[in-house]
């Protein structure tokens, strides 16, 4: 059985083929998307110009955020003409107005701030796509069971906030209202999904060039951070590996190319010059004891889970499964 990881990509390549049905994903999402980002920079420059009319101060965050939305709107353009180009899809019945409007009113103020703000990561964009309409979707059946009604909802959450830039924690509230499912699950859902999206997206750009031949593991290095990611940290996998990520997971890939510098501090260096209460919070009290003393590597906290469906992935082991590995070195 194919993991979501080889569904996904190989999905990805009957959209970017041009196939009708696979295609038709990304151009709804692109439809969709340019008209939410339209009517959220509406919504925005209607709330400048009333505080204008009342002598009030234009906060830079708003004139900011009015330059994000714009650049998303010309990119959201850009990328649809350029897919449909590709794949050789005559859609100006498809997508009417939506896509061909540009915006009239000219910016105000914005002279300093950095275009590179805003991003549209296309690739991410696809791979989404690709994850929640492959044909047995792993992803489209988690969201079933959750709500057949809101399924439809909630897919259009996953993916057009992804092209928007909207966080996890917004995308999560739309996901609780579409799936009736409590935040703590709807934010579970969101943060792994959305990850899971720029993480492949990265990977699958990686393979793309001809200069980086690996990818390497960068772990958040924080009292949150689980044990097994910090043993990961800094760890060099091939352009054919998915990443192992696990549920709730942060890490991301990094590339790696012959010669890169080894990073300064490895997740193992890390938890090695933490206090004793870091170490506790991250390993157990028990667990990190027995790591002080040196009767358990933080090796033993890695346990790998290979499932058909969502593939591998790496999560901490408890200190009952650490000794019994320790054990069996």
């Amino acid at each position: 059985m194919a993991s979501i990881y080889d569904l996904t990509l190989q999905h990805r390549e009957r959209l970017l083929r041009g196939e009708k049905k696979a295609a038709s994903g990304l151009i709804d999402l692109y439809k969709t998307s340019y008209r939410d980002t339209q009517s959220r920079l509406q919504d925005l420059q209607d709330r400048i110009r009333a505080a204008r009319a009342a002598g009030e101060e234009i906060s830079t965050f708003w004139l900011i955020r009015e330059q994000r939305y714009r650049a998303l709107l010309d990119q959201i353009d850009s990328s649809l003409a350029d897919f449909t180009a590709r794949a050789g899809i005559d859609i100006n019945k498809q997508v009417g107005d939506a896509a061909g409007i540009a915006t009239e009113d000219a910016s105000e103020a914005l002279a300093l701030v950095d275009p590179s703000f805003s991003r549209l990561n296309r690739t991410a964009a696809e791979i989404q796509v690709s994850s929640v309409t492959a044909p047995r979707s792993p992803i489209d059946l988690l969201l079933r069971r959750a709500s057949v009604a809101g399924a439809a909802a909630a897919r259009e959450a996953l993916t057009t906030n992804l092209v928007a830039g909207v966080g996890v924690r917004q995308t999560a509230t739309a996901l609780r209202d579409a799936l009736g499912v409590p935040l703590t699950k709807a934010l579970t859902i969101s943060r792994t999904e959305t990850l899971r999206a720029y993480r492949t997206a990265a990977i699958q750009r990686y393979r793309d060039s001809s200069l980086i031949t690996g990818y390497r593991w960068l772990s958040a290095k924080s009292g949150r951070s689980c044990p097994a990611c910090l043993a990961l940290d800094g760890r060099i996998f091939g352009l054919h590996e998915a990443f192992p990520a696990h549920v709730n997971c942060r890490c991301v890939a990094t590339p790696f190319f012959e010669g890169m510098p080894e990073p300064l501090t490895t997740g193992r260096e890390w938890l090695s010059r933490q206090p004793k209460q870091v170490q506790e919070d991250i390993l157990g009290t028990e667990g990190a004891d027995l790591y002080r003393r040196g009767l358990l590597s933080l090796d033993d906290f890695v346990e790998t889970h290979n499932d058909p469906i969502w593939g591998v992935s790496v999560r901490a082991a408890s200190t009952k499964q650490a000794k019994i590995s320790a054990a069996g070195r």
